[in-house]
């Protein structure tokens, strides 16, 4: 595929709270950690698993804010 072509045209978009966008965020971001295996983990310092879920969090934010309306 040469095109991106963006997941909501045509598509109506849900409005949610702060707080409910926020959770959706940090639910994701957790199943996303749960993917990663263990002995990844085992390797990092509790500052670097911080780290990265603090990374998996930003990245995921603006995916899933392109499909929800901002708070009206």
């Amino acid at each position: 595929m040469t095109h991106h072509q963006s997941h909501t045209s045509g598509q109506k978009l849900v409005p949610l709270t702060d707080d409910q966008f926020d959770e959706l965020v940090d639910d994701a971001t957790h199943a996303v950690n749960n993917l990663i295996p263990d002995r990844l983990f085992a390797a990092l310092s509790a500052s670097e698993r911080s780290e990265l879920l603090i990374a998996i969090n930003d990245a995921l934010t603006p995916i899933l804010g392109a499909y929800f309306a901002e708070d009206l």
